[in-house]
């Protein structure tokens, strides 16, 4: 949505100039410096430039695919994208894909207002010179045939989210189907990467948002730079994991780049009408008294591990685990009680971990239950189960039944 506030400077800081290029004049104070709106948008570009560089995706096989809402920082990333691609000297030879998903069929809107809407985006792409295809969210719900009509599709989504009795909960479905959406995207135009454009601001207050609703199991797998699950091997970075909201907006005021404002679930909600609402008012609060502390929630975080089959370790690219790891915990055979050469000896093997189980809707791997062939439905995570508990059994199967659990084991985590 709308562009955060800025500090600008005050009065008494006119006269200064920029503390980084020691040229231009100050616009803005940020975290240390007075800089001005040109050093800003490089600092920004170049915390980019090396996050995207770390992915080791540089190379002419590779396709990423850039996640387009519109909002600020996912603008801010397709005109990074474009200045590593085309205009930076050091380019790169990857080949993007520009998504945008289509949200109005459960916010109410027309089909007048949709076109429009889609238009704009169609219209903040086109200097880029991008390939661009609009998703709907509700496509999820559809058959897979060809005349597959999407207003029964939207109905069932429509109906999905009538089951959810507050506005948290609505959210948080949301949330789950726009990720299936781009990881089904992703697969079906031969994509391996999923660029986001979360920053800084808003991963902390998914932070503060996940622990109040009971979901803090799979938080390291949603605020993780660099994730990758490989049993599809479509990964997900976070570039801009370290700008903080206001150098976002600082940075498109530099470069006169104005997003797409489209509204959520959440607009025009008041202060106390949501969780999300509330942690945003906090962590702005927060961030106001002290400016480090965002990135401090956010180093916080990379401390955790979800679950013991997720590690957050510094792998080889492009993301795959060590082959031969060092085994922890040295596993003796058990002693065959008869002798070898007797009759009804057996030959003895060590004992093998229990596979573990991966959640149908985050996709968080966990040991809820001792393999997922052993049940017949596999059980949500515990962060998961809070959002499924109050709806009936059939919106409960359409949620899970959209979200195949793809992996078997751990994901790849990089902070």
């Amino acid at each position: 949505g709308e562009l955060p506030q800025v500090v600008e400077k005050s009065a008494s800081q006119s006269s200064k100039t920029c503390t980084k290029c020691k040229i231009a004049p100050a616009i803005a104070c940020t975290r240390k410096d007075v800089v001005c709106g040109s050093c800003i948008y490089e600092q920004a570009f170049g915390g980019f430039y090396r996050a995207v560089c770390s992915s080791k995706c540089n190379t002419p096989w590779n396709k990423i695919l850039l996640a387009l809402s519109g909002g600020p920082s996912s603008t801010l990333a397709l005109h990074n994208v474009h200045r590593c691609v085309v205009t930076n000297k050091k380019r790169m030879c990857f080949q993007v894909q520009v998504v945008h998903i289509d949200e109005g069929s459960y916010l109410g809107f027309s089909e007048d207002e949709r076109t429009r809407l889609n238009a704009k985006i169609a219209d903040l792409v086109s200097p880029y010179m991008l390939p661009l295809e609009v998703v709907p969210i509700e496509s999820l719900f559809v058959d897979g045939s060809e005349d597959a009509d999407l207003s029964s599709a939207a109905s069932k989504l429509q109906l999905l989210l009538d089951e959810c009795n507050s506005l948290d909960a609505k959210e948080d479905a949301v949330r789950l189907l726009r990720e299936e959406v781009l990881q089904r995207t992703a697969i079906r135009l031969g994509c391996n990467w999923i660029i986001q454009g979360d920053n800084a601001t808003r991963l902390s207050t998914q932070i503060i948002m996940d622990v109040c609703r009971g979901r803090g199991f799979s938080l390291p797998l949603r605020i993780a730079a660099f994730c990758r699950l490989p049993a599809d091997g479509v990964g997900v970075m976070k570039p801009l994991r370290d700008c903080l909201a206001d150098e976002v907006a600082l940075a498109l005021r530099s470069q006169r780049l104005e997003p797409v404002t489209i509204p959520s679930l959440a607009t025009l909600t008041p202060l106390k009408g949501s969780i999300s609402r509330l942690s945003e008012g906090f962590v702005a609060g927060l961030q106001d008294r002290k400016r480090t502390t965002v990135h401090t929630l956010l180093r916080s975080v990379e401390k955790l591990s979800c679950g013991s089959s997720v590690e957050a370790v510094e792998v080889s690219p492009p993301f795959v685990p060590n082959p031969h790891p060092k085994p922890k915990l040295q596993m003796r055979p058990v002693r065959d009680p008869c002798p070898a050469g007797a009759e009804g000896a057996s030959v003895s093997s060590p004992p093998t971990a229990p596979a573990a189980a991966v959640c149908p809707l985050c996709h968080c791997p966990w040991h809820g239950i001792q393999s997922v062939e052993a049940a017949s439905s596999p059980r949500t995570c515990p962060s998961c189960s809070a959002l499924l508990r109050p709806l009936s059994q059939d919106c409960r199967d359409a949620l899970t039944t959209v979200r195949p659990s793809r992996a078997r084991g751990g994901a790849v985590l990089r902070s």
